[in-house]
């Protein structure tokens, strides 16, 4: 009899997996790519190193999916800002001032995310 995946397990592996891409942000936040092992990761987890494996097939396939998740919520975040009230110059302005304001306040981010040297699937990314 050939093994089905349950819904719930379903569930179980997207909870895990979007809490290795929780973690994996929350290590480039705080010290860009470089800070990114799958050792590290694994440990921050709470699984072992070989299980990251399960849900992405590199270091490489895990960093790129990190930099778009990151870097699309600021664009969304710019996004907004942009929509707002006001003529053109002024929402330009007011967007400029808060990209400026959230890439001071997360500076290894801003950092990762702009000018870090990556693996190539984040540079296609």
């Amino acid at each position: 009899m050939a093994y089905r995946t349950t819904p719930a397990r379903m569930d179980r592996d997207e909870q895990l997996r979007q809490r290795i891409l929780d973690c994996a942000l929350s290590r480039v936040a705080g010290g860009g790519f470089a800070s990114l092992t799958m050792v590290a990761l694994a440990d921050d987890v709470g699984i072992a190193t070989g299980s990251l494996y399960r849900h992405f097939h590199s270091k490489g396939e895990l960093a790129a999916e990190v930099f778009a998740s990151a870097s699309g919520r600021e664009v969304e975040a710019l996004r907004e800002v942009l929509r707002g009230e006001g003529d053109p110059a002024a929402r330009l302005a007011r967007g400029v001032r808060q990209f400026a304001a959230r890439a001071w306040s997360s500076r290894s981010l801003a950092f990762a995310l702009i000018a870090e040297p990556v693996e190539a699937e984040v540079d296609e990314q």
